[in-house]
């Protein structure tokens, strides 16, 4: 229903964020139907992102990110207070969590237990969406609103700006 982020786990298991249903279609690894995820706050979930204890995130467009088991099962809210319209979410190599703030233009930080850390990118995004992270943990946003996409080191630092071919 509406269908916008996208994430695979381990397993090869595919998950779809369904925008006007409000809930997430699992998919095994060979596009079968599996099960609906629903509850667990989800509202307009727009991102989502897998850790490598296969765990769920969906970036809620209302303001937070709930988590998810492997099963499915509702875990916790992450970032009530600390995200604005968050869209793009990654987790790194260590299971931090990185929101994407659309309306602060900012990417907020989680760590694995869901405690906020830091804001990254003040002053160097314009309404980031895409997130994703590099072999060396770089950091990337798509900023949709400058046809960019900036790079951050691994403690959030800003190093480029990426634009042209078609951005």
């Amino acid at each position: 229903n509406t269908p916008r982020g996208l994430s695979f786990d381990s397993s090869g298991n595919l998950y779809a964020a369904n925008v006007l249903g409000s809930t997430i279609s699992k998919f095994d690894s060979n596009g079968v139907f599996q099960t609906s995820i629903s509850g667990g706050g989800l509202n307009v979930p727009v991102g989502l992102a897998v850790d490598a204890s296969n765990n769920l995130y969906a970036a809620n467009y209302n303001g937070n990110v709930s988590k998810f088991d492997s099963s499915g099962s509702f875990q916790s809210t992450i970032g009530s207070g600390n995200l604005s319209g968050p869209v793009g979410i990654a987790v790194d190599s260590s299971s931090n969590l990185y929101a994407s703030n659309v309306n602060a233009n900012t990417i907020s930080k989680f760590d694995s237990s869901g405690v906020f850390l830091t804001t990254i990118g003040s002053g160097n995004l314009s309404s980031p969406k895409g997130l994703a992270f590099d072999s060396s943990g770089n950091l990337y946003a798509a900023n949709s609103n400058t046809n960019s996409v900036r790079k951050f080191d691994s403690s959030g630092v800003f190093l480029t700006s990426i634009s042209g071919g078609g951005l």
